[in-house]
């Protein structure tokens, strides 16, 4: 059977269903995907950038390929909360046994020596104040002051807030892979990079993320293993 089902957005939205292929793929699916779909309510972008799209789907070998045929499962919106866990819930919203807690890529980051502490403070759409960003990023920075803490700028961040630590380039999306998979400790917003250090590390260093403003304390958007921090001080640990 062919199967077709449908992305788009940024690094995060595409790594949410990064699972998907290899498990329809090992029914004995052929599957494909269409990026360009535009019958999704409120969603009016394809994937950001062609980095994303080669990274998340071109390196996956359970991917057959791209088709502009109409998607066969088509699934508007986001997944309900019936696993507490965010990729196990999209599992489920495709009608898959869900069995993955992280997202997956095919790319093998590269070990890059005398990173201890990342952080990642950019966002694109979520609804984050600047000042209560680094507020938060300076409370996790004082318990990791002692580490050698570095900060990613790349040209990709849309909006950002920096910090007195020393500034490491990404340039390219795999750069910012072999940064995050160099790191014992990642910190991030709920963005792209939340998700591709899930998808490296699968919750085997220590990782905190920044949640956004006014977003309810629900397990919709957790990953296990992840420490989230909320503005108003609630924290998953």
């Amino acid at each position: 059977m062919k199967v077709i089902f449908e992305v788009y957005g940024g690094l995060g939205d595409n790594l949410q269903k990064s699972t998907i292929p290899r498990m329809f793929a090992e029914q004995g699916h052929d599957v494909y995907l269409n990026h360009k779909w535009d019958n999704v309510p409120g969603c009016v972008s394809h994937i950001h950038n062609d980095e994303i799209k080669r990274l998340v789907w071109e390196m996956n070998p359970y991917l057959r390929g791209f088709s502009e045929e109409e998607p066969t499962i088509v699934r508007k919106g986001s997944p309900p909360n019936v696993n507490g866990d965010f990729i196990k819930n999209w599992e489920t919203f495709y009608g898959l046994s869900p069995k993955n807690s992280y997202p997956e890529i095919y790319y093998k980051p590269k070990k890059i020596e005398g990173i201890e502490v990342v952080f990642e403070l950019s966002w694109l759409a979520a609804n984050y104040t600047p000042g209560t960003v680094k507020g938060m990023a300076l409370r996790i920075l004082e318990l990791h002051k002692n580490l050698n803490c570095k900060q990613v700028l790349s040209d990709y961040q849309c909006k950002n807030v920096e910090l007195d630590v020393e500034k490491i380039r990404c340039d390219t999306i795999y750069d910012l892979a072999d940064v995050l998979y160099s790191a014992k400790v990642v910190i991030t917003l709920s963005s792209g990079p939340h998700m591709l250090s899930a998808a490296i590390h699968k919750g085997d260093i220590l990782q905190y993320c920044i949640m956004p403003d006014g977003l309810p304390e629900f397990p919709h958007y957790r990953l296990p293993g992840i420490k989230y921090e909320y503005p108003n001080g609630f924290k998953t640990y």
